[in-house]
């Protein structure tokens, strides 16, 4: 398991048999109720850790196929949704800490966090929860037992980490007491979750004879604190909610400040660009101005050329005209009846013996003198089905 080295700085409020106490570093800086330590605090820049009561942490170990992490904690979720320990909400209640692996088989202890989670836990000041098993220097393969507030807890540990842990009120006798710890011991085994001979230390204010366990003497009334903070990746609804509202917040402020990032630079850029356009056309209206004499001359030298353009190519003669006319005539079942030429314009009439032969005449002379702007009517059927045509045109210069 990860963690972080106790001598960083760090708060961390644990509970004991006679309330709570709380830690800065490794010195203990006093105990009492929660409200009042939390407001003893001097120190809100630093990060504080909770260990939650045992009571409030359910600890499931579980035997799975060996796989990756994040498929071990959905087949943890299936495992304990069928069992009835994981809330609706259960998606986020649950972490999976891997124990060990023997052979194909991985153990892990599932842990339930409370949901809803205990109005007293809610304090914003809190920034770490695990369970308070997990911040304790425990035995390997041993059972421990200490007072919590009214409860006893007892801690199974797997080598150095802790599989299993129950708690009990604390006015239980003392044989009840050890019958349950049998009985829990005998489960234990059966699964495979402990190895199969166990130590047993209790820091409790009485002897408690443990037949079934090798007995390691204390007189310390609580377990110590580990070198090692654990690693705490479950998060309060409190915190989470926090989390988000400042993820949120900053994602508002991101997207502003990119959005006003481009904004300037999309102004800076048009300003830019306005002022390379300005220049530009300062710089031709200058040119224009130069060579404005020039262009006036060969205007002039144009509009005269274009006068005489009609009379100088051979399109444009009406011989000529009349010569590419004709030329798209059918061989027979066409006649001209008129051609008239007066200044650019020319008229044709005639006849065809039927309105698709017309037609394509129209065609043909439209593609055949393509500098006429021609004025096609559809051709008039006559009584004896002949289609009578008469169609205008008038010559446009090419060179416009």
């Amino acid at each position: 398991m990860v963690g972080r080295k106790v001598e960083d700085k760090h708060h961390l409020f644990r509970p004991v048999q006679g309330g709570w106490e709380h830690w800065q570093n490794k010195l203990l800086r006093g105990t009492g109720t929660l409200e009042e330590l939390i407001r003893g605090k001097d120190d809100h820049c630093a990060d504080t850790y909770l260990a939650l009561s045992a009571r409030c942490v359910i600890a499931a170990p579980l035997w799975l196929p060996r796989t990756d992490l994040s498929t071990a904690r959905e087949m943890a979720q299936v495992e304990l949704d069928i069992r009835g320990l994981i809330p609706k909400q259960g998606d986020s209640v649950l972490t999976v800490r891997v124990i060990g692996t023997v052979q194909e088989r991985m153990l892990v202890c599932a842990q339930v966090f409370p949901f809803p989670f205990p109005d007293k836990f809610s304090h914003p000041a809190f920034s770490f929860f695990n369970a308070s098993p997990l911040f304790v220097s425990l035995e390997e393969d041993t059972l421990h037992l200490w007072r919590e507030g009214a409860d006893i807890v007892a801690v199974f540990t797997r080598g150095e980490k802790p599989i299993y842990w129950e708690t009990i009120p604390f006015l239980t006798s003392h044989l009840e007491l050890l019958a349950w710890l049998e009985c829990m011991g005998l489960l234990l085994r059966e699964q495979g979750f402990l190895a199969p001979e166990m130590g047993f230390i209790s820091f409790l204010d009485f002897d408690l004879p443990a037949p079934s366990f090798r007995t390691v003497a204390t007189e310390l009334s609580m377990p110590p604190l580990r070198e090692e903070l654990p690693l705490c990746e479950w998060k309060s609804p409190p915190r989470r909610t926090v989390e988000k509202a400042q993820k949120r917040k900053e994602a508002v402020v991101k997207i502003i400040s990119v959005t006003g990032g481009v904004y300037l630079l999309f102004i800076i850029a048009f300003l830019g660009w306005v002022g390379v356009q300005h220049w530009e056309a300062s710089r031709l209206r200058q040119k224009i101005s130069a060579i404005e004499p020039e262009i006036r001359k060969l205007q002039e030298v144009r509009r005269q050329w274009n006068i005489l353009a009609s009379t100088i190519e051979a399109t444009g003669f009406p011989i000529e005209i009349l010569h590419f006319i004709v030329k798209q005539m059918p061989s027979e079942g066409m006649w001209l009846t008129q051609f008239e030429f007066d200044n650019q314009k020319l008229g044709i009439s005639g006849e065809a013996e039927n309105v698709s032969t017309a037609a394509q005449f129209f065609t043909n002379v439209g593609q055949e003198l393509p500098h006429i702007q021609w004025d096609m009517p559809p051709p008039a059927l006559l009584s004896n089905n002949k289609a009578r045509f008469a169609i205008a045109g008038v010559i446009t210069n090419e060179t416009d």
